[in-house]
């Protein structure tokens, strides 16, 4: 009987201690892949440096896009080509053909 409540007493320690430890780590880990998120530091996810240039690499087509546009669309006014044609090409709206 004095045994058992020993080991009883034993396994509930344990159990508590492994509880404690497991909370702790899961706490540690959360700080840690916050500031490695923030720091740009990969933890098997995109970093915000990744992120960020993929975000970068986006727009800059998306203005580029919008550059070779309206050099299209200033190259075909120089040629005389009608405005409606033009955004109809283009892809352009009408005002932004006459903001060139």
């Amino acid at each position: 009987m004095k045994y058992s409540r020993s080991l009883k007493d034993y396994r509930d320690w344990h159990n508590t201690l492994n509880h404690a430890i497991e909370e702790k780590t899961a706490k540690i880990s959360k700080k840690l892949l916050a500031k490695g998120r923030k720091e740009g530091i990969a933890v098997g996810l995109k970093t915000g440096r990744e992120e960020g240039r993929e975000e970068g690499i986006t727009i800059g087509m998306e203005t580029g896009t919008k550059n070779t546009q309206k050099e299209i669309a200033r190259k075909m006014l120089d040629k005389g080509i009608d405005i409606n044609s033009i955004s109809e090409l283009s892809g352009l709206s009408i005002e932004e053909i006459n903001d060139i």
